[in-house]
């Protein structure tokens, strides 16, 4: 888990007495696609089998979740568990200014819905061309589910989850399309949505008092989870 989340780590951990596992993965521009996605998979198979051997019970829950990056890798490694039927199940998962498909690789039915990518193209903290900076240097195949979970064959079965969206993210509506994708499918989806926050706000801007709101409602949203299973 990056430095910047540790704080929101501890309070949740705290507050809703559950166990949090950071997971790191292989990063690029070294480590090219799909290596983080191939680390996040193994990891969430690793908690499922041998969790118990440092104190996990996944069998209690079993949320998976992260910001930005962490975001897309949470929602591959999902999919992948219910494709697998992992044991114990993904019960939960929780995004937070997720990243969920490639730009170019964005089906057209969902184009005239997908309108922040150029709206928020100049965006705080990540634009346009950071994003694509990032992409460059994993090289991805963009029509690949394992870079572009909103892309999955199917989304049937995942688990109930939570989303936090920023309003002036250039990746806000992969989140909104995700949304409806789930809804479609049945899963049942709760959605905050912060107006005039950019992309990665609550982390990088802790003492906002949007980012305070954020961390109050990340913890009822995964209360909401909780109480799914």
């Amino acid at each position: 888990m990056p430095e910047y989340g540790e704080g929101m780590a501890e309070v949740l951990v705290k507050e809703l007495s559950v166990t949090m596992v950071s997971v790191g993965y292989r990063l690029g521009p070294e480590n090219v696609f799909p290596a983080a996605a191939e680390d996040a998979i193994g990891a969430v198979r690793w908690i499922a089998e041998h969790g118990k051997s440092i104190g996990v019970d996944a069998s209690k829950g079993f949320i998976l979740g992260g910001t930005s990056a962490g975001s897309n890798l949470a929602a591959v490694a999902a999919h992948a568990a219910v494709d697998a039927k992992l044991e114990p199940p993904v019960t939960g998962v929780v995004l937070q200014s997720a990243c969920l498909c490639h730009a170019e690789a964005m089906p057209e039915e969902f184009r005239k819905h997908y309108l922040s990518w150029e709206e928020h193209k100049d965006g705080m903290l990540l634009d346009r061309r950071g994003m694509e900076w990032f992409w460059d240097k994993y090289k991805p195949d963009p029509k690949s589910p394992l870079a572009s979970p909103l892309l999955w064959e199917t989304h049937n079965g995942q688990p109930a989850t939570y989303i936090q969206v920023m309003g002036m993210d250039p990746m806000r509506d992969d989140s909104l399309i995700y949304e409806q994708l789930l809804k479609d499918a049945g899963t049942p989806v709760k959605v905050d949505v912060y107006a005039g926050i950019p992309h990665g706000g609550p982390d990088f801007l802790p003492m906002h008092s949007v980012a305070k709101k954020a961390l109050v409602e990340l913890k009822a949203g995964m209360e909401w989870i909780l109480r799914q299973k």
